[in-house]
């Protein structure tokens, strides 16, 4: 009776814990300074929350214009605040992507403790620094729908759609390739590998995304310059005059002069700020990005550990689950080094589309690449044989203290979006500079 009651005990604590960590985060991420309704009255122009939307076509044929030509055109047609309706976009796809995921979980018995957490939503639910994310993130998962029905039968329909919403999802935000279409284009490669010689399959691989290819390779050359920015940003003018948001914006908005910047300067400044800044002493960044990946790797593989009561848990494919996120990760690097400082917006495109990936995927038989399975195999092994690494109160303890950072953070005297997530590192840090100050 003992044992019996002690196991009752054990998973009565391992709920309310559960549920103690996920209202906490939830809170910390409803109601922190930054969302949507809180800082619509300070946003300016100027901003990169604004400016970065209003990218357009005005100029010239450019990457990211897609969004900012639409709201153009609409804008002549409708008088609106575009500060305002970028916020209703930025609700309206929260409210959306939440919904997706909440059935994805209840489909595979997974706890919703995760959804509020750095790793998931984090900086970007109702948030205006998530920018373009969330739908771009909605539109993966879509693209991916219809990649698995062009798999399974192949019908003009779902054809066409797949390409549309690729082109429009690339146009969007052109970074969505990388966590987006690597991974189909690898499966749809490893699934002929067997039929065809090399040259033949890629060559096929080539021909079924080359509309993808072509678009992603004309929003890389077109990536813009400053009289393409400029030319922008004056075809904006009128709408400035009609909503004024008490300056003057006669400068270019911040988010239009990234289109300034050639491959290699953006290269050295985001490998700057995401290795260097926000944590003294400055490595301490590097390792908090493999601490990041390490966390996330291990929540998304074990994302069953815990038991919240709320949907029935399912068998989980721990294997097939690391298979995708350790590809994903790897077709990820550009964002985690060159092209992005934003830790807080690339590991939620990296967990989201990976638990997608898993949902839509992991029964459809696709092959992985054979060095991928056996690293998988060999780590989910160790964590299985590993008491503590199955336990609950271990996974809830690493999704308390993981920290994933947002852009420029995280500063510790200064940043309060989730104290929770930080507070492991800020003690660290704190444990440090005491270090420092006593052999000084």
């Amino acid at each position: 009776m003992n044992g019996y009651f002690r196991r009752k005990l054990l998973k009565s604590t391992e709920i309310c814990f559960s549920w103690l960590v996920f209202i906490s985060f939830a809170i910390a991420l409803l109601y922190r300074k930054t969302n949507v309704w809180d800082n619509y009255s300070d946003l300016r122009y100027y901003d990169i929350l604004v400016s970065d939307w209003l990218i357009n076509y005005e100029g010239g044929f450019v990457r990211r214009g897609l969004i900012g030509q639409f709201m153009w055109e609409l804008e002549h047609i409708f008088s609106f605040d575009v500060r305002l309706f970028i916020g209703a976009i930025i609700i309206i796809s929260s409210i959306t992507l939440v919904t997706i995921l909440l059935r994805m979980f209840k489909k595979e018995g997974w706890p919703i403790l995760l959804l509020p957490t750095g790793c998931c939503l984090g900086y970007t639910i109702f948030n205006y620094f998530g920018r373009r994310d969330l739908l771009s993130i909605i539109l993966s998962i879509v693209i991916f729908y219809l990649y698995k029905n062009t798999r399974s039968r192949l019908e003009w329909k779902y054809m066409l759609l797949f390409y549309l919403i690729s082109i429009i999802q690339i146009l969007i935000h052109e970074a969505s390739f990388f966590y987006t279409f690597f991974f189909l284009i690898i499966v749809e490669f490893m699934g002929k590998s067997q039929y065809y010689q090399l040259k033949d399959n890629i060559a096929l691989c080539v021909l079924r995304f080359s509309p993808i290819l072509i678009t992603f390779l004309l929003v890389s050359l077109y990536h813009g310059n400053q009289e393409v920015a400029n030319n922008i940003w004056a075809s904006w003018k009128d709408i400035f005059d009609v909503h004024p948001d008490g300056t003057s914006n006669e400068t270019v908005g911040s988010g239009m002069q990234y289109l300034v910047s050639d491959l290699l300067s953006a290269a050295k400044y985001h490998l700057s700020v995401a290795y260097k800044g926000g944590l003294y002493p400055e490595y301490w960044r590097a390792l908090l990005c493999l601490f990041n990946f390490i966390s996330v790797y291990y929540m998304t593989t074990r994302i069953n550990t815990v038991n919240m009561l709320i949907f029935r848990p399912l068998k989980m494919e721990h294997v097939i689950m690391s298979d995708i996120v350790l590809m994903q990760f790897i077709f990820m690097l550009p964002m985690f080094t060159i092209l992005s400082c934003d830790w807080g917006r690339t590991f939620p495109y990296l967990f989201i589309t990976s638990i997608s990936l898993y949902v839509l995927f992991h029964d459809s038989n696709i092959i992985f690449p054979h060095f991928i399975h056996k690293i998988s195999i060999n780590i989910q092994e160790k964590i299985s044989s590993i008491c503590l690494l199955r336990s609950p109160f271990f996974y809830l303890f690493i999704v308390f203290i993981t920290p994933i950072p947002s852009f420029d953070a995280p500063d510790f005297s200064e940043r309060v979006h989730n104290n929770f997530q930080y507070l492991f590192m800020s003690s660290l840090t704190q444990f440090w500079n005491i270090l420092i100050s006593i052999f000084n």
